[in-house]
């Protein structure tokens, strides 16, 4: 008897992404897929959990990309894959964006690839630049004396 790989490696690429040079960082999750699976029986666990993961960023090719590791999809569940993205900026409650997509239709059956096409990103570049980070202001320091 041969062993079989449980673990399934899923990828995924977000197409049209404006200002991608602006984006600090991205994370995300997809939904509906196992975080448990039984030796025993062979078979997933049929509570559906979030699975995170990070995001690669291409500023010229406008796109976002990545990969996540699961057990599989739970039958049944909705595919929700959500993109947060963290990018400087100035106005009041600016700076993160996050999108999502059911994308259940294309992990039916066997594929393990998310394409999503002209995602609809905007990431403005008021208050940033292509160098992205956080600008952060410290205030006074006080000392402080701890007793070994």
């Amino acid at each position: 008897m041969t062993p079989a790989d449980i673990v399934k490696t899923y990828t995924y690429e977000v197409h049209g992404v404006t200002g991608a040079a602006f984006i600090r960082s991205a994370r995300g999750g997809v939904s509906g897929f196992s975080a448990s699976y039984y030796l025993s029986s062979g078979t997933l666990s049929t509570t559906p959990s979030t699975i995170l993961f990070d995001t690669s960023i291409d500023a010229v090719q406008n796109t976002l990309t990545g990969t996540f590791r699961t057990f599989g999809r739970v039958a049944g569940a909705d595919n929700n894959f959500t993109i947060e993205i963290l990018y400087p900026s100035q106005t009041p409650g600016g700076g993160i964006l996050q999108h999502t997509w059911d994308v259940t239709e294309q992990l039916s059956g066997n594929d393990t690839h998310i394409v999503i096409e002209d995602a609809g990103i905007n990431i403005p570049d008021e208050g940033g630049d292509s160098a992205g980070g956080w600008d952060v202001d410290l205030g006074e320091w006080n000392d402080v004396t701890v007793q070994l």
